[in-house]
Parts: C-alpha cells; sequence; structure tokens
C-alpha cells in the first residue's frame, strides 16, 4: 500500500511539472509551485527528491527505458517506431512537456540522437542517399534528426490533435523515397 501511495505522489508531482511547463520556463518553475500544484507539501516533495532536478533525472531514467524499447525494435517497420513515439508522447504528458520548447535539452537531445540513428541505419535503403559519402551521411542525418525533432515538437505545440496515426502518415509521405 505505501509503495502505491509513493507511486501516486510522484505521478501528482510529475503531472504537476508538466502542466507547469505548459506555461513557463523549467528554470522558472519552482518546487513550492510544483508541490502546491500536487497538492503535496514541500517536504513532502523532498521525501521524493532531492530538487526538481532530481525529479526530471528519475523521470527521463524511467522514460529513456521505455524509448529504447521503442527504438530498438529492429523487426519493425521505421513509420510503427514514429507512430509508437507519438503514442508515447500521447501517454507521458511529462515526456511531451519536456520536448516542448520549455522543457529541457537532455530528452529533446535524446529524441534527436534516436532520430539520427534510425537515420544512419536506413540511409543505405533510401534511393536518394545511397551515392552520401560519410560525411555527407553525418550532415544528412543531423538535418533530417534535426527536422524530425521539430515535426514532433510541433505537433506538441499545437496541442496534439492530429493522432498518431495520422502524423506518421503525413510524416511517411514527407521523407525520402525509399
Amino acid at each position: 500500500m505505501a509503495d502505491n501511495r509513493k507511486h501516486q505522489t510522484r505521478r501528482k508531482l510529475e503531472m504537476a511539472l508538466s502542466e507547469l511547463l505548459s506555461k513557463q520556463n523549467f528554470n522558472q518553475i519552482t518546487i513550492q509551485e510544483i508541490a502546491r500544484l500536487a497538492g503535496v507539501s514541500r517536504g513532502g516533495f523532498y521525501t521524493h527528491f532531492h530538487d526538481k532536478y532530481d525529479l526530471i533525472e528519475q523521470y527521463q531514467a524511467r522514460i529513456f527505458d521505455q524509448l529504447e524499447g521503442i527504438f530498438a525494435q529492429q523487426e519493425i517497420e521505421r513509420g510503427e517506431i514514429f507512430r509508437l513515439a507519438f503514442v508515447f508522447l500521447q501517454e507521458e504528458p511529462l515526456a511531451a512537456s519536456l520536448l516542448s520548447p520549455n522543457g529541457t535539452s537532455e530528452i529533446q537531445l535524446y529524441f534527436i540522437a534516436k532520430f539520427r540513428q534510425l537515420i544512419i541505419q536506413d540511409a543505405k535503403r533510401f534511393r536518394k542517399l545511397k551515392h552520401l559519402d560519410d560525411q555527407e551521411l553525418i550532415y544528412g542525418a543531423a538535418y533530417f534528426s534535426n527536422a524530425l525533432f521539430g515535426y514532433y515538437q510541433t505537433w506538441l505545440v499545437n496541442g496534439m490533435k492530429e493522432s498518431p496515426e495520422e502524423m506518421t502518415s503525413l510524416l511517411l509521405t514527407l521523407l525520402p523515397d525509399r
């Protein structure tokens, strides 16, 4: 029972941070604001986390494991990986908030790096990219991975109105021919 209450309190704190990130930059958010919005005392916050950075670090460690599971799936089509990433962001409001312009660079850089890795793995399968040398591939992967991140971030900033399937379908039409 105590573990369930601990989990619920942590989740309330995560959700409060997510809501605050929709209005202000992470660096401007105080522990007092997080605790108040979560309905937890300041001392209750410190029972679970050292500071707001610890909250983020623990959360990111947990979700990075989940994201690794999505991005590591070699046997499924890339479109399905993109769709699963959209679904994940719908189900994890704090992750979505951290990817917003008010979020933290760690998770943003993580997403960009994962996209870059997927692009490099697939590069030789794209007709338009087969001719690239290693240096050109590095720049091309940087370009496309940042574009993909911007695509996801724009969806988040615009309120995730479209379904993951709609966003994936549009994304696949924008990618180079295979």
